[in-house]
Order: structure tokens, then sequence, then C-alpha cells
């Protein structure tokens, strides 16, 4: 018999990488100078203040060639800034700009209008108790 728990996880896995790729596929076709990976990238920067460009690639999980094509992209488009470190001259910071905060306020109320307007079907109690269950699991993963 399949554990109840690895069978709910599998779907719940799936429904969320799925709800990730549509709001990503929105997003895209609202902004088309900005990709899906970018956004996340500049949200990544938007919570965490500052990165170096190996903290950057660790969290996204990929490559720090990629990752550097990637911030010199949004370095032209105004979105983000390159700080040297005040200690160790070796270490460039990555933070946003103020351009590249207000994209990423704005993108992030266009999903949140698009995710509310798919909730607003549910009854108050269903919703209160996703939001409940989703910020736990938010907790647990740290």
């Amino acid at each position: 018999m399949e554990d109840i728990y690895l069978k709910t996880a599998r779907r719940l896995d799936y429904a969320t990488g799925e709800i990730a790729h549509r709001l990503k596929k929105m997003l895209a076709d609202q902004n088309e100078e900005l990709t899906g990976v970018q956004f996340f990238t500049l949200r990544l920067l938007a919570r965490e203040k500052r990165l170096k460009v190996t903290d950057i690639a660790a969290c996204m999980g990929v490559t720090l060639s990629a990752i550097t094509g990637l911030i010199n992209r949004l370095y032209k488009l105004g979105l983000v800034a390159r700080e040297q470190d005040e200690a160790d001259r070796r270490i460039v910071w990555i933070k946003l700009t103020p351009k590249g905060q207000e994209l990423v306020d704005e993108l992030s109320e266009k999903r949140a209008e698009k995710l509310a307007g798919l909730l607003k079907g549910l009854p108050p109690e269903d919703f209160k108790k996703l939001e409940e269950l989703l910020l736990s699991i938010s907790e647990k993963l740290g």
C-alpha cells in the first residue's frame, strides 16, 4: 500500500509546479523584455537585498556562466547594480536599482491580482485554510 503522504506530495509537487509555470508564462506575456528567470532573479535580490553572483547561481540552480550573462542583461536594462565590497575589493555585490525594485513590485502585484482572481471562487473557509497550509509548508521549507 502506497504511503498517502507520498502520493499527496507528488500531486502537490505537480500542482505547485503548474501554478508557478502558468504564472511565469502570464508574466512573460505581460512583459516581453523580461524572462521568468530574470524576474525570479530580481525577486531573489529584492528579498535578500544584495548577493554575490555565485550565491545567485546557487539559489537559482544554474551555472555561474549562465547567471553572469543574465546579470549582464539585467545590468544593461538598468535593473541591477554592481557594488564592490568595501573590505574585499574582489567581491562584487549585485543589488536592485530603484528601477529594478519598481519593476519587481509592479510584476509581483500583477501576479497577485491574477492569483486572487483564480482564488475568488473558493469559499472563505477554504481560502483561509489554503493560506494557512501554504504558509506552514513554506515555513517548513525554510
